[in-house]
Formats: structure tokens, sequence, C-alpha cells
């Protein structure tokens, strides 16, 4: 009886612990704590055996169940070797010693449609003990997805596409967030430069990862506005999924061009009569169009008239609208003694531009002089009527004679 006993003693001695837990092992650290949707990145994960006995042919097993937001790029299963720091090694080169730390990396993407939050990621751990029994314990840690907005000025368009003083036009300013989170409560204010004037305030609303939006301005630029470059200040400010409120301040560059003036041609020529004679009076009639790109007031046409014409030199037509006509009328005479021939006049254009400047612009115009037409006197035609009946009344009595 005593001798088994003993017997049983040294069987439960002698008897491999399988279900010990000799191996005890800790997440110590793991980066990157936060990661953004859409982001792909190398995870870190150090571990560390704080039990009392050692672990052989370790591998781990990143997400085994795809339970998290991660994807892994490339193998789940990683051995954990002395030389893991350099790879991903697939077979054992040693143990884990008590106390002793070890690394394994992953690369990881997370998927763009993550919603913010800590999420639980499982890591399993896969060893022999001493006495070559399989072991295995899942680890879990906590994983932050989160992210900012980055808003950045991806367009900007004129319409018209040259200002000049004194237009209006629509100016659109295309927004990109490029970031990995939504803004929310967008809004986009305008300082304006000096000699521009109109709306300066946009609500955008949210703006999603990856989306685009514009804000349209209705403005003007002066009269008085000077032309060249011009910066106008974009501000925008928004609010992040955490309820913070964020702004920065951007800058976009307009063109204002030199307004071209007015430009007064010859559109039209008239004379009454319309043939002109040495010794007859005639008006001129000179019609001007404005084919500029502004009205040219207080104009004035002054004619260079030659010896042969006289008359009013001035006619004043006050302001010409762009694309539009008027005419300068002149009361003139051909003197007597003038030779019929084509008369060369040069006309001088005076007007002011839109910001009181004297312009001046030379024209030249034609005139033709032709001879009187000769007329024969009443007192001969009648002569050579009388003389045309009787040479009829002569020649029908001769020929009655004949019968």
């Amino acid at each position: 009886m005593k001798s088994g006993l003993i017997l049983l003693t040294c069987l439960i001695f002698f008897i491999p612990p399988a279900f010990a837990d000799n191996v005890d092992f800790y997440i110590m650290k793991i980066s990157p704590e936060e990661v953004a949707p859409g982001e792909t990145t190398t995870l870190t994960i150090t571990i560390a055996n704080l039990g009392i006995d050692y672990a052989a042919y370790v591998h781990a097993v990143l997400d085994p169940e795809s339970t998290s937001p991660l994807s892994v790029l490339g193998a789940k299963k990683i051995y954990v070797t002395k030389y893991a720091a350099e790879g991903q090694p697939t077979k054992y080169f040693g143990v884990i010693l008590q106390n002793e730390r070890f690394t394994v990396r992953y690369r990881v993407h997370v998927d763009k449609d993550t919603a913010f939050g800590t999420y639980t990621v499982p890591l399993k751990l896969v060893w022999r003990d001493e006495y070559n029994n399989v072991q295995s314990e899942t680890l879990e840690f906590g994983l932050k997805v989160a992210g900012d907005p980055e808003i950045v000025i991806s367009g900007v368009n004129k319409t018209p596409a040259r200002i000049y003083p004194d237009t209006e036009f629509t100016l659109v300013i295309a927004f990109e967030n490029i970031g990995t989170a939504k803004a929310e409560n967008v809004k986009v204010e305008l300082s304006l430069p000096q000699g521009i004037t109109g709306e300066r305030v946009a609500f955008l609303g949210t703006l999603e990862r990856n989306r685009q939006a514009a804000a349209a301005f209705s403005l003007k630029a002066e009269k008085e506005a000077e032309a060249g470059a011009r910066k106008i200040g974009v501000k925008l400010s928004y609010t992040t999924e955490e309820k913070a409120r964020e702004e920065f301040d951007k800058e976009v560059e307009i063109f204002i061009y030199e307004k071209e003036p007015a430009k007064l041609e010859v559109a039209g020529l008239d004379t009454s009569p319309a043939k002109l004679t040495p010794g007859k009076a005639f008006t001129l009639s000179i019609q001007l169009e404005n084919i500029g790109k502004q009205d040219a007031k207080a104009v004035k046409v002054e004619l260079s008239l030659p010896e042969t014409f006289s008359g009013a030199r001035t006619s004043y037509l006050g302001t010409i609208k762009q694309d539009d006509t008027s005419t300068a009328i002149f009361d003139l005479e051909v003197l007597p003694l003038a030779e019929p021939k084509s008369y060369s006049l040069p006309v001088k254009i005076y007007y002011l531009d839109e910001k009181g400047r004297l312009h001046e612009e030379e024209r030249e115009i034609a005139l033709t002089v032709t001879r009187p037409e000769k007329r024969m006197p009443l007192k001969l035609l009648a002569g050579i009527g009388i003389l045309l009946i009787a040479g009829i009344v002569w020649w029908r009595r001769r020929k009655s004679a004949q019968l």
C-alpha cells in the first residue's frame, strides 16, 4: 500500500503540465496609435514575454477573423525570430525567453469608409512550450481611427475672362477636400481690394473627403479701378468631425485690363446735292461710328478745307456710345474758280474718354468737283425747232406736187 502511494506521487510529479501557463505575453507598444481612413501604413507591435518560461516557434497572426477595419497587405502570419526586424521571416531561428521583447510589423491599409472611433484589433500568438505542446493566446489592442480635413483651392474661374474697369464679373473658386475627414459648416469669406466691390460671403455646407465644391461671387471692377494684378484674400473656416473650429487664409489673383479707348471711324459720307460743281453750296454729312471699348465724350470734328472750299469747319457731336453712330454736318460751298477734280480733306476728331483724358484721331475724306452741264440757249433751241418744222412742210408739198 505504501509503495503504491509512492508510485502515484512520482507519476504525478513527472506528468508534463500541458496546461501550465508558464508563458505570458503582453503588448507593450503599438505604432502608430492613430490612423486615418484610406491610409496605408506600417503597423509596428512590440510584445514582451512576462511569464516564467520561454516560448518556441512563435508566430503572430494579425486580425485572423478580419473583424477590424484593417486590411493586411501581405502575409497575416509572421514567424518571430531574432531577425524579425529585418523582414517577415517564415522559419524559426530561436525562442522568446522570459522578459524578452520582440517586434512584428505589418503593412496595413485602413478602409476609406471607416467611421471615426477606437477599434479593438486582435493579435493571435501561437507557440510551443517547453514540453513541445502548442499554445496560443489572443491579445487585443486599441487603434484609433481619426482624421483631419485638408481643403485646398483647386481652381479659379472668371466670367468674362477679361475684366475691365466698370465691369461686372463672376468669380468662381473651387475647393477640394484632400484630407482624411469631412469638413462641416464650410464658410468662405473674401477680402476685396480697393476698386473691387460685391459679394463677400458664401456657404458650402459639408465638404466630404475627396469631394469638390465651388463658391460663386458676383463682383464688379469699379470705374476708378486701376489696371493690373489684384490680390483677393480668401478665408475658409469649417468645423471638424470632432467639433473643432478650423480656418485658413489663402489668396487668389485676378487681372484688371486697361480699358481700350474709344475708336471713331468714318462709317458713311454724303453730300447734298450729290454732284458738286463750282460756285454751288452743299451740305456735307460725315457719319462716325464708335467701334472702341468705351464711350467717347465731347466729340468734336474739324475739317481742313482746301482753298477751293469755304464754310463751317467744326461740328460738335456730344457723346458717342460704344457701338453707336452720330453724324457731323457741315454747310460748305465750292468756289466758282474751283478746278474739277477730287479733293482730299483731312478730318481731325477730338474726344474725352471715360476718365476725362483727351484723345485725337485723324481721318481723311475725298470730295469730287465736276464741271457744270452745258445747256443750249432757249432761242437757239426754238430756231432749230422752227427750221425742222419748215423742212418737214416743204418736203410734204414737194412730194404732193410730184404725184
